[in-house]
């Protein structure tokens, strides 16, 4: 039995690769509790002080580059990148650092990446060089800087259970030097994948 990986995209071949802006843009700002908001159209920051959901909406539509709409709590958010990756294979969304930063820079609060973790058909794959860091004082190695969240249960998922699978280090230096560096962590990322679903 062959498991084939289906994504949201079947294929990009011909399909317009380029960023769109401002469709293609956006910026998470975190909140508590499910009050998340993903401000399309934009990657302006707001001021400091402006935390609250009601507050992060009402600063954006008083901008002269108006919005292009918002996405509210994790449900809604994952279902609008779903909708926006069937019209375009490039999108550019900017992390809440300072949420990140004020919270003590731990995964919980950091780049907010939501997948469903028990759909066998979508493999989504989070890259960054500030993966799996220890923090001074900390013998544990984190996440640090993702926030891999299970989109159904609103729950922080353990790096333990995503590391290597849908959390990948990257190695600037090795991925400069390396042209095929990015294809054999993909490849790498799907065996683990694919045990993990069949185990």
């Amino acid at each position: 039995h062959k498991h084939e990986i289906q994504y949201p995209l079947k294929s990009i071949q011909g399909m317009d690769r380029k960023l769109h802006v401002p469709q293609g843009l956006g910026i998470f700002k975190r909140g508590e509790q499910g009050t998340d908001v993903l401000v399309r159209g934009t990657i302006h920051e707001s001021p400091k002080g402006i935390t609250s959901r009601e507050d992060v909406i009402q600063f954006y539509k008083e901008q002269e580059t108006k919005p292009l709409g918002f996405a509210i709590g994790l449900e809604e958010i994952h279902a609008t990148i779903q909708d926006l990756l069937t019209r375009y294979c490039t999108l550019a969304f900017r992390d809440d650092y300072r949420y990140w930063n004020t919270h003590g820079e731990t995964a919980e609060y950091g780049k907010l990446f939501l997948f469903d973790p028990d759909n066998p058909q979508v493999h989504p794959i989070f890259f960054d060089d500030k993966i799996g860091q220890k923090r001074i004082g900390e013998h544990q190695v984190r996440a640090k800087i993702v926030d891999a969240r299970n989109v159904h249960s609103k729950q922080h998922i353990p790096f333990d259970q995503v590391k290597g699978i849908y959390l990948i280090k990257v190695e600037p230096l090795l991925a400069v030097l390396d042209p095929d560096f990015f294809i054999k962590k993909v490849q790498q990322a799907e065996r683990a994948f694919q045990q993990a679903h069949h185990h």
